[in-house]
């Protein structure tokens, strides 16, 4: 949900003037990255000829003339566009490495794949310098990469230029990348129904869905937010393809290739000739194609299993073992033509000293374009390195490197220990036993230069700039101190990165939300801040599909979507203040944190909307399938009240026994399902929970891991998140600014919070009496504003928050001064003693609600009349003083406040609440009303008059007393408005 307010007045020009710059700032950003990720595109899939030369000053060129000539496209129509070419980029056949990268990519059209390396003395004398500069610093961490073990420094491939790419997108990531996820289940979802209706032409969107399993695989670690929306996606999979759960790498040729040779009788392999690729491509364009898959699923893997320790349920996506091992062991079904190879070559290509020495990548590029022979470029032997390594190299088994299925192994092997999370030792004996143990393989990345590069993104990021150009690697020096890889030198101002003629101005998330429509997967909470919906684009997919069900004619779209959530938003009680709209916003900020945030506490005084925020949070979360299902949102958020009796095992589980004599089963309690089901849970009031409680849930605070008992533990669901509730004491000044200085309180009882610094603190402001007013008077707008702003007034005199007046600030906190036929009256705000509840929010909506149900007002009235207000003073008297013990209490609360309020006499008001006398009786058809005073009930069932003891004339044990009426009409308004009542008293009184 996304709020703007505008200011009025004399600066229209100015506002229209800003948001066409905004507009024009996104609109070119996206032309930009659409006319990158179709230069990316190679000849024989590129869907535009417009694409301009080489220069930065023909991109300009280019731009200039889409914004002039594409002036009426819309914001959705470019991101859709960015989208499905973005998809098309991450076809395997177009990352090959032996495909050119664009001119366009490079600074100053110069071919980094043939130059990388700078003179041989300007190297050794680069090295001199920094090695003064260590000895000097005493600090080893410079390293010249034109040095290191393996050789040359990485030369760039098209995944680099995809990385680069992709990091650009990060303003419109959520957006661009829920899109795509959409399209793809979309795709799928249409093309297998056309193959049932027996359409051969069509194929199941298997090719799609591999290219989003690629794009997403590097995505993801640049883009870690991504992770609801990807795995939502993969688990989708298992519905358009029932071999081996939907794996996407079926799709590709060398492993239905791999998949016959071992036997594997399945029709998985008949897929892949519906790709487009098998019939086009060479043997060796497809084991590039698979290693280029296999590297995309090693960082896949690393950010869910390493980062975020989710294996357990990355193995539930499809049938990874099968897959894996076959690819795996590819080396092996090959008759040992990988290993003849690897002799073929040491025999021809050594130097005295035994070392292996390979050619340039220049030559080998040169000698793959003249040499169509297709017995050469069918052999394992891949004269340059897949990874665009320059193979210039002297580096133990380099012959190894070479060879495609060695590289495959590599990658998967990784894979597998990381997937089925192997322990180091039992990992160091698993790589051993493939003899891929060694980590510095010239055709991954260093790491070292991998860090560097993600520092000068960050710097990049920090000041609004994109980069997608490829720095020069004679230009790259490592050093870790600074965060430029830009010859070493860290940019001194921002200046001189916006004046770099290689750099463009990102647009601010404020710029992409007022131009970009919101996806209806996604939620806004607040500057910027975005986050998925439960279930995100598997439960919009599924929404989708059953809206096109219903109603075959009316296709939905978006802003229908939208709309509707508009709607349901709008009929809720929560209603969008400035303050709410500040508190929603921090608290989408606590929850942002990857991989995942840690239990929330949600802290302010009591009546500050701390439950609520939570509330509305977790129902603008909620899935879409609680619309199809017509279930309350809100059940998707699971609510705990502790107090003493309460211990760990009814909020864990625990052996219960069965009808079985002597057996137990284990029954897990309502936390642990929460846990596996991946719900929400609020725990309301955590300093009161009992430190057994809060001692047996550390390692859930830690670890996000349930102990259930002796050798029995329980993962958290990725989906799963804790807020707790906590009341502050703050201080009682009416200034914002000393308002947000609260402390936790030690709580009733000297109850404390064990680990506070487990938990993180969201403090929340409560509503001014400003937009109190508002909220009131959106609630109940038939009230008049006369009725609505006493009742706000006596609530005024009775809180205790220190909420203050965003127009209006008081200067004596303890009373506050009324005026009342020209007479100054103090209210004290302990008025009703200690033992009474505290004034909050929640009692002055109850009033609010209760004056609305009793009372019709006239349409447009402005007051009350005296019958009507003394029916507002007895509510009055109800929700704020009843809780009170004192009647002494009771009787200055209505002569000091309640009766001044409503502009009666201290004696008209006493003799209402005290001396009336409620009527008691029936009525209504057939009798099925029960009026008791001011309240009106209707009868659960008819009774027969000869039994009903009710009826006149028949005996009954109840005295109605005037007392007990007006008790008892006190419980009958209770139970009109669906109130919780307590009767507290002795017995016999």
């Amino acid at each position: 949900m996304e709020i703007e307010t505008t200011k009025s007045g004399g600066g229209g020009s100015t506002s229209s003037a800003a948001n066409a710059t905004t507009t024009n700032i996104t609109i070119s950003y996206l032309h930009r990255m659409i006319y990158y990720t179709q230069s990316l595109l190679s000849s024989s899939t590129s869907t535009s000829n417009k694409i301009p030369t080489t220069t930065a000053a023909d991109i300009n060129t280019y731009l200039k003339e889409k914004e002039n000539s594409s002036s009426n496209d819309s914001a959705e129509e470019l991101i859709n566009t960015l989208g499905q070419t973005l998809l098309s980029v991450c076809d395997p056949y177009n990352l090959l490495s032996s495909l050119d990268i664009p001119k366009v990519f490079l600074e100053d059209n110069d071919d980094l794949m043939t130059d990388a390396m700078n003179d041989e003395d300007d190297n050794n004398s680069d090295m001199d310098d920094m090695e003064e500069d260590d000895q000097e610093d005493n600090i080893p961490y410079h390293i010249n990469p034109l040095k290191i073990k393996s050789g040359k420094p990485r030369s760039y491939t098209r995944i680099d230029v995809l990385r680069s790419i992709l990091r650009c997108l990060s303003p419109i990531s959520m957006d661009l990348g829920s899109r795509i996820a959409s399209h793809v289940l979309l795709t799928s979802s249409s093309d297998e129904s056309k193959k049932e209706e027996g359409d051969t032409s069509s194929d199941d969107g298997s090719n799609e869905r591999l290219q989003s399993y690629i794009l997403f695989s590097y995505w993801v670690k640049d883009a870690p937010q991504l992770v609801p929306i990807v795995t939502d996606l993969f688990t989708e999979f298992h519905k358009f393809s029932n071999s081996y759960g939907g794996c996407p790498l079926l799709s590709l040729p060398f492993v239905a290739k791999q998949m016959k040779l071992v036997a594997v009788k399945d029709s998985a392999v008949e897929t892949t000739q519906q790709t487009g690729h098998s019939s086009s491509t060479t043997k060796r364009e497809d084991e590039e194609a698979a290693v280029i898959v296999c590297e995309a699923t090693y960082e896949l893997l690393k950010v869910y299993c390493n980062k975020r320790n989710e294996e357990m349920y990355v193995r539930k996506w499809w049938d990874w073992d099968t897959v894996l091992f076959v690819l795996l062991h590819s080396h092996d079904h090959d008759g040992g033509v990988g290993e003849s190879m690897i002799k073929k070559l040491k025999d021809t290509t050594k130097e005295a000293d035994g070392d292996v020495i390979m050619t340039s990548s220049s030559t080998n590029n040169n000698n793959k374009n003249n040499n169509n022979d297709a017995d050469t470029q069918d052999t394992h032997i891949i004269t340059y390195y897949i990874g665009g390594y320059s193979p210039q190299t002297n580096v133990p088994n380099a012959s190894s490197y070479k060879i495609s299925t060695y590289q495959m192994k590599w990658y998967i092997s990784r894979c597998i220990s990381s997937l089925f999370a192997l322990r180091p030792m039992s990992q160091s004996n698993f790589l051993k036993k493939f003899n891929v143990l060694e980590e510095e393989v010239p055709f991954v990345r260093h790491p070292w230069y991998v860090n560097i590069n993600d520092a000068s993104w960050e710097v990049h990021m920090m000041n609004g700039i994109g980069r997608v150009m490829l720095n020069k690697l004679d230009n790259t020096v490592l050093s870790f101190d600074n965060g430029s890889s830009n010859g070493g030198k860290k940019p001194t101002s921002e200046e001189e990165i916006n004046n770099n003629k290689y750099t463009f101005q990102l647009p601010s998330i404020t710029d992409v939300r007022k131009v970009i429509p919101l996806h209806p997967t996604l939620v806004h909470t607040g500057d910027g801040i975005l986050l998925t919906r439960r279930g995100s684009v598997a439960s919009y997919h599924s929404w989708c599909q059953s809206s096109l069900t219903d109603d075959d004619n009316n296709n939905p779209n978006e802003n229908e979507t939208t709309t509707t959530l508009d709607n349901t938003s709008s009929s809720n009680c929560f209603i969008p203040t400035k303050t709410t709209i500040l508190n929603m916003t921090t608290l989408g900020i606590a929850m942002s944190s990857d991989p995942h945030p840690p239990p929330i506490l949600v802290c302010g005084p009591s009546g500050s909307g701390k439950s609520s925020i939570v509330r509305e949070m977790a129902r603008q979360c909620s899935s879409f399938t609680t619309t199809l299902d017509n279930t309350n949102p809100e059940n998707e958020l699971l609510e705990l009240h502790i107090d003493e009796e309460t211990d760990s095992k009814t909020l864990l589980g625990s052996y219960v026994a069965t009808d079985v004599p002597g057996e137990f089963v284990w029954m897990a309690g309502p936390l642990t399902l929460a846990a596996r089901q991946g719900r929400w849970v609020l725990i309301e009031d955590v300093d009161r929970c009992p430190e057994e409680i809060q001692a047996a849930l550390i390692r859930l605070f830690e670890e996000r891991i349930l102990p259930l008992g002796v050798n029995r533990e329980e993962k958290c669901h990725p989906r799963f998140r804790l807020f707790g509730t906590c009341v502050t004491n703050v201080s009682t000044t009416t200034k914002k600014s000393s308002r947000r200085k609260a402390s936790l309180s030690i709580g009733a009882g000297g109850k404390r919070i064990l680990h506070p610094n487990l938990w993180r603190n969201v403090h929340v402001d409560p509503l001014p009496f400003t937009e109190l007013r508002d909220v009131g008077r959106q609630l109940h707008p038939d009230l008049p504003y006369s009725v609505a702003d006493a009742v706000l007034d006596i609530l005024r005199k009775l809180d205790k928050s220190g909420r203050g007046d965003d127009q209006i600030d008081d200067d004596d906190d303890e009373s506050c001064t009324v005026d009342n036929s020209n007479d100054s009256i103090k209210v004290d705000k302990d008025i009703l003693g200690h033992g009474a509840r505290h004034a909050s929010v929640r009692e002055y909506i109850k009033l609010l609600s209760r004056i609305s149900s009793a009372i019709q007002f006239e349409p447009g009235s402005e007051y009350a009349t005296e019958s009507q207000r003394l029916i507002c003073l007895a509510e009055t008297v109800d929700v704020f003083a009843m809780s009170c013990p004192s009647f002494e209490k009771r009787r200055d609360f209505i002569c000091q406040l309640g009766a001044p309020a409503w502009n009666l006499t201290a004696d008209a008001g006493m003799r209402y609440v005290e001396s009336r006398i409620p009527s008691l009786s029936r009525g209504g058809h057939n009798n099925r009303c029960v009026e008791v005073g001011r309240a009106r009930l209707l009868a659960l069932k008819r009774e027969e008059d000869d039994m009903d003891i009710s009826a006149p004339g028949k005996k009954r044990n109840f005295a109605e007393t005037n007392h007990a009426l007006r008790l008892m009409e006190s419980v009958a308004v209770c139970a009109s408005q669906n109130e919780p009542a307590l009767l507290v008293g002795e017995t016999g009184k």
